[in-house]
């Protein structure tokens, strides 16, 4: 089932997450629209169900009931291949998740090769078993593969200044170093969407401010964004829209200066007067 919205690019409706073990349910009736380049902050005590969402919008949860629709296809049918999804929407996550047995260059490079090798391979079937087109471009090699894939991840790492660090292994990083590196290593998918789950909270204070440097210069740079964070100060200054979500219900969403300068919901009232 496809949804037609010209702006959504991401359409959540009635989403419900109830985990089997305890029967708990953590998301309750979800309705949620992020639309092309927007930038959506969601606000939450701990256990309010904000990563679940994250981890449900990148399929890495399935739902228990509703839909969620990226660019019309709704990622809940079982019938639909997520996986072709989900190379178009990066998540980083709050404990970096990079590879200690691999280089920074090597974690950077290791998906987009996967990708490539595997485009390359059904190309050679199409072109082996299908109709023969004209003027078809050469088939990359696999050196040439990795060899293009490294380029992007070292043009990548200097964007962040860390092109010095392309042959090291991560347990030699700082805290900062590592999470700046996965969030380019989601960007080496050229991804549509970017989903941050607290990506700062695992940081000493003096590194947050290089991570939140580099999630301002994506946003400035017009990337669709749906970020977790208690980071009150970057919600006001990036955030098109501020969701705060409480026991796995959306109670109030609003533009910054709405939710935080006039708050309705007594909940949330009272989350901003422990947290601002």
């Amino acid at each position: 089932m496809a949804v037609n919205n010209e702006n959504a690019i991401i359409r959540v409706e009635g989403l419900t997450k109830t985990f089997e073990d305890d029967g708990k349910t953590v998301l309750n009736g979800v309705d949620l629209v992020v639309n092309q380049g927007e930038k959506v902050v969601i606000l939450g005590a701990s256990g309010s169900g904000k990563s679940t969402l994250l981890r449900c919008l990148n399929c890495m949860e399935d739902p228990t009931s509703g839909s969620i629709f990226f660019e019309g296809v709704d990622l809940a049918d079982m019938r639909v291949n997520i996986n072709i999804y989900r190379e178009h929407i990066g998540m980083v996550f709050q404990q970096f998740n990079l590879f200690n047995n691999k280089t920074v260059i090597d974690n950077i490079t290791l998906a987009p090769i996967h990708i490539e090798h595997r485009n390359m391979r059904k190309e050679k079937l199409k072109r082996l078993f299908g109709k023969k087109e004209e003027n078809a471009k050469p088939l990359k090699t696999k050196k040439e593969i990795v060899a293009e894939k490294k380029a992007h991840a070292m043009q990548l790492l200097e964007r962040i200044g860390l092109e010095d660090k392309a042959d090291v292994y991560p347990s030699t990083l700082s805290g900062g170093q590592k999470q700046r590196i996965a969030i380019i290593r989601a960007l080496a998918m050229n991804p549509k969407v970017m989903l941050f789950d607290e990506p700062t909270s695992a940081l000493d204070p003096e590194m947050v401010g290089e991570v939140l440097d580099l999630m301002k210069e994506l946003a400035k740079e017009g990337m669709t964004m749906v970020i977790v964070t208690h980071e009150m100060g970057f919600a006001r200054e990036v955030a098109d829209k501020v969701i705060f979500i409480d026991e796995g219900v959306i109670k109030e969403q609003a533009s910054p200066s709405e939710l935080f300068g006039n708050p309705k919901d007594a909940r949330l009232k009272d989350f901003l007067s422990k947290v601002l």
